[in-house]
């Protein structure tokens, strides 16, 4: 199949369950985030802007940077950026991402993405684009709240989902679904967006139909939140098909009727620091932790006091440094356990 772009197709790799781009001339790396404005990560020079501007705390206490600002620069694969919307520059951020390109920056624009190869590009119109083999799913732009908005049902129950690129999973709900069959299972999870403020209370609904206008696209990661606010549709459920088109022109997005197998390897736990001390982020039922009685939000020690060490003076790298331990001691226990 063939496109009409504006610039050639660029590779993309994963952050954090982000597509993201590296702009080498800007030293850029960008993904986008659709339930936001223009959202920056970092406190790094961006073109000839320096973030930063009055310090806050968010509602996690950490430290942060806010305040308006004009972007302006050409990002390699995506083209012009110009934009007054809101920026937040952290004083520490564990997420090598510089620039999340939300509604201001995406207006307009045509993405096209293929999760089975890992390739990017903006595309100029769809005049030779066939849609036979493609899921029309139609988007609703809501002025008030400046994002869009997709209508579908879940479970039999009709329900507005926020289309959110800055979300990793796939999808979270803030209300639990009332006729659910037996066969969802709970697990307890704390997800750590982009911008630092954590979702709690997650639990995991398994095997639920998500339904678009008659066409079944079937999910196994749909997560709910008593403390969410909107009902999300991430990025985690769009790259589980092999291309999608997001056509903010027109308010569509196509996705593919072919899915495939994208699996990231892990155990099912991660960790982050807080208060200088090892937090479990994310635990899967399945986890020795788990079964040991703890919870996302639950602090940990380790056996391995040097290990602790090093993961308190570099936090953004623990769990790249828990991996190499395990990798490197896979018969010794690493948690003191209770």
């Amino acid at each position: 199949m063939s496109f009409h772009s504006v610039y050639s197709q660029t590779s993309f790799n994963y952050i954090n369950g982000f597509p993201a781009i590296f702009d080498s001339i800007n030293n850029i790396t960008y993904s986008f985030d659709t339930a936001a404005p223009t959202f920056v990560s970092t406190e790094k020079k961006i073109g000839d802007k320096t973030l930063g501007f009055m310090l806050i705390k968010d509602i996690n206490n950490k430290k942060q940077f806010r305040g308006k600002q004009k972007l302006d620069l050409n990002l390699f694969g995506f083209g012009p950026l110009k934009t007054k919307a809101l920026t937040i520059g952290k004083m520490k951020d564990c997420l090598d991402i510089d620039v999340f390109l939300g509604i201001d920056a995406l207006d307009e624009k045509i993405l096209f993405f293929n999760f089975e190869k890992q390739e990017f590009k903006v595309l100029e119109d769809l005049s030779l684009f066939d849609d036979k083999d493609y899921i029309e799913i139609p988007l609703t732009f809501d002025s008030f709240n400046y994002r869009y908005k997709i209508k579908a049902s879940l479970a039999g129950e009709k329900i507005n989902f926020l289309l959110d690129l800055g979300f990793s999973a796939e999808i979270l709900i803030k209300n639990k679904i009332v006729n659910y069959n037996n066969s969802i299972d709970y697990v307890d999870i704390t997800y750590f967006g982009a911008n630092g403020s954590n979702v709690k209370t997650i639990e995991f609904l398994k095997d639920i139909e998500l339904i678009f206008f008659n066409n079944n696209l079937l999910t196994n990661d749909i997560r709910y939140s008593s403390s969410a606010n909107h009902n999300l549709i991430g990025i985690g459920f769009f790259k589980k098909f092999q291309k999608v088109i997001f056509d903010f022109r027109k308010s569509k997005i196509y996705i593919s009727k072919n899915k495939i197998d994208f699996k990231i390897k892990d155990e099912g736990i991660y960790f982050d620091v807080n208060d200088s001390k090892i937090m479990i982020s994310t635990i899967n039922h399945n986890s020795l932790l788990y079964k040991n009685g703890y919870r996302a939000g639950d602090f940990v020690y380790l056996n391995d006091k040097i290990l602790e060490r090093d993961i308190l003076n570099s936090p953004c790298d623990v769990n790249k440094l828990i991996k190499i331990w395990k990798s490197e001691n896979p018969t010794k226990s690493l948690f003191e356990l209770n």
